[in-house]
């Protein structure tokens, strides 16, 4: 890794060998002069990487600052969203989860980060199917998760899931709901519409 301290120690490396080059050269200019023009040459190059070294220590703070940043405005838009979501690697280990996430498994979301949203799931099997199965950027998958929250009963969940990202496959987000909650709001909808046509 580079950093301030490795750019230092070794521009006092460098700066050593200098100081012996220069030495060498007022001692026996005569005997030592090819010597003294490849070492001067590969001090030369010594100097070309430190100055290397410190541009790509400069790219790399910018890099990480650029991370970070990205990474508040991804659990902030994780928070403002109104329903569950948690986001998760191909392995189903946790990356990130949401307040209402977090209500629903019954355990913090700075707890749930690093777990298994297999650990949660009443169907092992058909979740390890679910799995193998995740979908390709720029598609998604509807599927019904019956899962068994730390301290409750199981029930299930409908979860879309959907790529975090269009380039490649590392991050999927699951959008979760009770399964209960959309049949109460279809029935509704089914009510409003039937009242509609009676009248």
């Amino acid at each position: 890794m580079t950093g301030p301290d490795t750019v230092r120690r070794w521009t006092r490396v460098v700066s050593t060998l200098r100081t012996r080059s220069q030495k060498l050269r007022r001692s026996d200019a005569a005997v030592a002069r090819p010597l003294n023009d490849v070492l001067g040459e590969t001090l030369e190059a010594c100097s070309g990487l430190l100055q290397d070294l410190a541009g790509a220590h400069l790219v790399a703070e910018q890099l990480r600052r650029e991370v970070h940043a990205e990474g508040l405005n991804r659990q902030h838009l994780l928070e403002m969203m109104p329903i569950a979501c948690v986001a998760t690697d191909e392995s189903s280990v946790i990356q990130n989860a949401n307040q209402p996430a977090a209500e629903l498994f019954n355990v913090s979301a700075k707890h749930l980060r690093g777990r298994l949203f297999l650990h949660f799931t009443a169907d092992r099997a058909g979740f390890g199917y679910l799995l193998q199965n995740l979908p390709l950027p720029g598609g998604r998958l509807d599927a019904a998760v019956e899962v068994r929250p730390r301290e409750r009963g199981p029930f299930t969940l409908r979860a879309l899931i959907v790529p975090e990202t269009t380039s490649d496959r590392t991050s999927w987000l699951w959008f979760l709901t009770p399964a209960e909650e959309i049949t109460a709001s279809v029935t509704q909808v089914s009510a409003v519409s039937a009242t509609r046509e009676i009248a």
